[in-house]
């Protein structure tokens, strides 16, 4: 059996990447067993409540309890590892990655590379549907988050349902302040300060994982299932397994947790101070053991009662009913509504041309494994008067879908015509190494509409992705 480096990934690794698409999750049996904590300390009176989180989720089995909403409303503020809800943090985290986790211009990842590391390379991208060049610009330690969390949106779980994306929504919902206990920064140094010939053995034991993981028994789900289990027990051998059998791996276990743990622990100490009820959530994977977060308490004074699970309780991302939270999009001056699956960003951007300005407006959702587009492109009146003939807007949709092949370099998979709402377009499904575009161009009062999803990585048979493609394609309409 092999290191479960995974597992320590797993524990926080979606925090720094991009979120990821989901499915429902296998039956897991669900216990009243919740890892929520009442603290108390009987010198000083400091009370707060700790809850040990899993970072992502997949399907109805990963609710919050109504014991954690109950204790959560009871509290002043939220306290997170990291307040990924935030904005900046994001773009910290975009800023840090490509100063720290790419190469130096004109080396490869390969470079850094055993033969046989280099085929293991191969071997994972294409088990996940990838192209190995999505990783040659990364170093070794970048690499192997970024396939591993493509591994897990592949496997169908999605951070938007991990628990700290569910309590975000509470809090925002009582109004309560959230607050950090670390930057994204000092996670991914944890990495970033690895000497290379760690990181590549953290990368290749990273690949092993993936490609010798059986469905349904990769790291990630074996901790899942020990997270619903609701045993500390289950939690700490997951995360330590044959630990004892590759000591290279010990530095990185004990930075990711052992040595985290106790910087918390004054975080949270110093945060109690201003006499404000805290409600405190980080990794389950921090609470067991010696060095964990619950016996660092007890060393401190802490009396802990755990909390009973009162059974889950409905939140958006986990109703039944397919896209029935999805945000509606209602653009009044370009004559549409559709439905994404989350609050699409708005992108404008101006182009020049000989006839004047063209005005292209970009709403995009994104995934790690999944993306949602629509793009509107508005053109200079001189050019619209041209643009009303049926043979010029023919030109340019052909145009369109050659670019959509030639951006790709990928090949073109199907080019039919049809009608999306009663009116003419063109479906258009384009592929590459890594991606798949499926999606329609037309024309609609003048302007030229792209109207497409993005898969990325290996499309199962049954892949959860489609049922999301269709709802957002029969959710397309045009302005009465």
């Amino acid at each position: 059996m092999f290191v479960r480096v995974g597992s320590w990934v797993c524990l926080f690794c979606v925090l720094v990447c991009c979120g990821c698409t989901g499915q429902q999750t296998r039956t897991v049996k669900r216990t009243e067993r919740i890892f929520l904590w009442k603290a108390n300390h009987p010198k000083t009176g400091h009370q707060f409540y700790l809850f040990g989180t899993i970072h992502v989720g997949r399907g109805k089995a990963f609710r919050l309890d109504r014991a954690v909403v109950k204790a959560l409303s009871e509290t002043d503020e939220l306290v997170v590892e990291v307040d990924t809800s935030d904005q900046k943090s994001k773009k910290h985290r975009d800023r840090y990655a490509k100063k720290y986790g790419l190469l130096p211009p004109g080396t490869s990842l390969r470079s850094l590379l055993s033969k046989k590391a280099n085929k293991l390379l191969t071997k994972t991208t294409q088990s996940m549907g990838l192209a190995p060049s999505l990783v040659l610009r990364m170093r070794p330690w970048m690499a192997a988050l970024t396939l591993s969390a493509f591994q897990m949106g592949l496997d169908g779980f999605r951070s938007n349902e991990g628990k700290e994306s569910q309590l975000f929504r509470l809090a925002q919902k009582y109004k309560k302040p959230i607050r950090s206990l670390e930057t994204v920064e000092s996670q991914l140094s944890i990495f970033s300060s690895l000497k290379r010939k760690l990181q590549i053995a953290f990368l290749v034991r990273s690949m092993l994982e993936i490609t010798k993981a059986r469905p349904g028994k990769s790291t990630l789900s074996e901790l899942a299932r020990a997270y619903l289990g609701g045993h500390l027990k289950d939690i700490e051998r997951t995360t330590t397994a044959d630990l004892s059998s590759y000591p290279e791996f010990r530095p990185l276990f004990e930075a990711l947790l052992d040595t985290r743990n106790v910087r918390m622990i004054k975080s949270i100490k110093k945060l109690l101070t201003r006499q404000k009820r805290l409600f405190v959530a980080v990794g389950v994977g921090h609470f067991p053991g010696k060095k964990g977060l619950l016996a660092l308490l007890k060393k401190e004074g802490y009396t802990l009662q755990r909390s009973k699970g009162l059974g889950p309780i409905d939140t958006p991302v986990e109703r039944s009913k397919p896209g029935a939270q999805w945000v509606s999009l209602n653009d009044t001056s370009r004559g549409f509504s559709v439905r994404f699956p989350k609050t699409p960003n708005k992108v404008p951007r101006l182009v020049r041309s000989q006839a004047g300005q063209i005005a292209i407006l970009t709403y995009e959702s994104k995934d790690l494994v999944f993306h949602h587009y629509v793009t509107a492109t508005q053109y200079p009146p001189q050019m619209e008067v041209a643009m009303m003939k049926p043979a010029i807007q023919e030109r340019v949709l052909l145009g369109t879908i050659a670019l959509w092949v030639r951006n790709a370099r990928g090949k073109l998979l199907k080019r039919e015509k049809v009608m999306l709402d009663g009116q003419p377009a063109y479906f258009v499904r384009v592929k590459n190494a890594s991606t798949l575009f499926e999606g329609y161009v037309f024309f609609h009062k003048r302007r030229l509409f792209q109207f497409f999803v993005l898969y990325i990585g290996r499309i199962a048979k049954d892949d959860h992705r489609k049922r999301q493609a269709k709802m957002f394609f029969r959710s397309f309409r045009f302005a009465k």
